[in-house]
């Protein structure tokens, strides 16, 4: 069943700020469907015991879903990671004596929603995994919050908290977790108010906005709206017609709820452009499209003509599918809701039991694997990673790394012996595979990542659940923008370009290559007749890279030791190879003028080897000496 965590044994989600549910919350065994070819989906249902009841809202694409679970009292908003199987409590400060309802999380798993306070109004939450941290948004002039990006950008309705999360006080607005500043989006009716539901990777915002009946007396339309703000888009918003936007992909089309010119039906509908294009029902009167991923699949739920209860749809090239005909009839389960597909094909929503209890589902194509794998996951400890989040691929895979624990080097010689572990899901797989690592500040792999190996093609013929080793040889650290720890993750590409991603265990610390000299006379200066003096002097470099070339080092006299009011006596060079942490000793022979002074030398005065601290450079003698 899936594992209640205590934060106190459990170091990872005491990170995460989360917590156990109360014992009134027991979750449901997951109950997967493992049928090969026999049917497309796996069943993990989240369900609750007695009279509880739950719903999953939203998943991204690393198997993070986020839902509600009701008691007889409450309503609490809770997270279910699929690739561990750990469904979890939000620590939300809110108290039981509030309902909370999760709504929507991006890819890195930034969660938001809405509350109700003390006086029954309705406020919106943030919540911030990394930072274990609940923040008020409504504390910064908004309502709801409905939607984010993964962008974080932040969507809902603004205005002060209210009974109502609509309404003519209330209006559509984006807001960047950066500075927490609501940008109001221009209504089509100023005056009737507007909501946000979804907003895109750029920033556009989509939902619903209001306008006058043409009946008098009858309550405000709303239409679908492509809303858009005077900074970056213009001041005109899109008026797709009756209706409501729910969802959008990268591509900026649009999925929801297109209403009937008299506005007594609701059909599931899409839009890229100005106009709805409907996508019909599974046989009744309406259906509503709630999610959609980044290849234009959607998701929602429709009437039917054989059950009084709707049931989940996907709509995927052209055509509208009931979900209850792609799950085990033996389950004795019926897929009411769809209100989240990721670019896995992952989907939730919430189902009606043999007991007629509500519960949360996730829906998982029958070719990737089931929870516990580490496909999609966060990393691993020991000696393999998990995966990192975002793939698309049927293939997973772990890393297995020895990173060390000083730092190394960038452009240096390392031996990093790193194997890739590939996986082939519930289907024989067969094909050429092309692997590749890179270093990452983050744990997922982006424009930002830096290539640690060159691509390696492999061909690759795995029965269901196999394992071939995928071997790199690292032999030199690249450059980085800047120093510090750095994950180790692989990428996979199979032959349909779909890949899959899994991170090493541990970081790997990188610095840029540096010199820092410094030195001490060995002993000190004597001059011999005529000033003949033999110097000798250590040389010291507290850097990470070593000093090898000629090394200048100029010779001065000082009345002060100090190097400000020194005049040069003369400048000698020396072949040197100083690795760090082994001190060097130079030998050589100079002529110095008559007179009392402190003996300085500076090393490398023209700074040939760019030294990360110049102010150290100079060597004086303990006192003065006289020639």
């Amino acid at each position: 069943m899936p594992k209640l965590v205590d934060p106190r044994a459990s170091r990872t989600h005491a990170r995460r700020g989360l917590r156990p549910y109360p014992a009134l919350f027991d979750p449901l065994e997951p109950r997967r469907l493992f049928a090969g070819t026999a049917f497309p989906y796996f069943l993990t249902e989240l369900g609750a015991a007695d009279f509880n009841a739950s719903t999953a809202v939203s998943i991204n694409n690393g198997g993070d879903v986020v839902g509600t679970v009701s008691t007889i009292q409450f309503v609490h908003p809770f997270m279910f990671d699929y690739p561990t199987g750990v469904l979890t409590d939000l620590s939300t400060p809110l108290g039981d004596n509030h309902n909370a309802f999760a709504k929507a999380l991006n890819n890195v798993g930034v969660i938001v929603g809405n509350f109700t306070d003390a006086n029954g109004l309705t406020e919106a939450f943030l919540y911030r995994p990394a930072q274990h941290a609940f923040t008020n948004l409504s504390d910064h002039g908004v309502t709801t919050a409905n939607g984010i990006s993964n962008n974080n950008e932040i969507t809902g309705a603004d205005g002060p908290p209210d009974t109502t999360e609509a309404g003519p006080n209330h209006h559509a607005y984006s807001m960047d977790l950066a500075d927490l500043t609501p940008v109001r989006q221009v209504d089509l009716d100023p005056n009737l108010g507007s909501t946000g539901n979804a907003i895109s990777f750029g920033g556009a915002v989509f939902g619903v906005s209001y306008v006058a009946s043409p009946t008098p007396g009858a309550p405000p339309i709303p239409e679908g709206t492509r809303f858009v703000d005077n900074t970056n888009f213009g001041s005109t918003p899109t008026d797709l017609g009756h209706g409501t936007v729910y969802a959008t992909d990268v591509s900026g089309a649009m999925a929801g709820t297109h209403l009937s010119a008299d506005l007594s039906t609701r059909t599931a509908a899409t839009s890229l452009g100005a106009v709805w294009h409907d996508l019909g029902t599974l046989g009744g009167t309406n259906s509503e499209a709630r999610g959609m991923n980044d290849f234009s699949a959607i998701v929602g739920f429709s009437d039917v003509t054989t059950d009084t209860n709707t049931h989940a749809f996907l709509y995927n090239q052209g055509h509208m599918s009931d979900l209850n005909d792609m799950i085990d009839p033996a389950l004795h389960v019926t897929l009411l809701t769809a209100y989240s597909i990721n670019n896995k094909g992952q989907i939730v929503g919430d189902l009606l039991d043999a007991t007629h209890a509500h519960h949360g589902y996730i829906l998982t194509p029958s070719d990737l694997a089931p929870p516990g794998n580490g496909t999609g996951g966060t990393g691993g400890t020991g000696g393999g990673g998990g995966g990192g989040g975002g793939n698309t691929s049927t293939l997973g895979g772990s890393v297995s790394a020895n990173l060390p624990a000083s730092t190394v080097v960038s452009g240096s010689k390392a031996k990093l012996p790193i194997s890739f572990t590939v996986t082939a899901g519930n289907l024989a797989f067969s094909g050429i595979i092309t692997s590749q690592l890179f270093l990452s500040i983050g744990t997922t792999i982006d424009t930002s990542s830096i290539p640690l190996t060159t691509p390696v093609a492999k061909n690759v013929k795995l029965k269901p659940h196999a394992q071939t080793p995928v071997k790199f040889s690292v032999k030199t650290i690249p450059a980085v923008p800047a120093d510090g720890a750095y994950h180790v993750l692989a990428r996979l590409t199979d032959p349909t370009g779909a890949t899959a991603t899994a991170i090493a265990p541990g970081t790997l610390t990188v610095a840029a290559p540096h010199i820092d000299l410094s030195g001490a006379f060995s002993k000190t200066p004597v001059p011999g007749k005529g000033g003949k003096t033999n110097l000798s002097f250590t040389v010291n470099n507290t850097g990470n890279s070593p000093a090898k070339g000629p090394l200048a080092f100029s010779i001065l006299s000082s009345p002060d030791g100090q190097l400000a009011d020194a005049a040069p006596i003369t400048t000698l060079t020396k072949t040197v190879n100083i690795t760090p942490g082994k001190p060097t000793k130079v030998t050589a022979n100079a002529l110095l003028p008559a007179g009392t002074y402190f003996l300085l030398i500076q090393l490398d005065p023209n700074d040939t080897f760019h030294d990360a601290n110049p102010a150290d450079n100079v060597i004086s003698s303990a006192s003065q000496i006289q020639v």
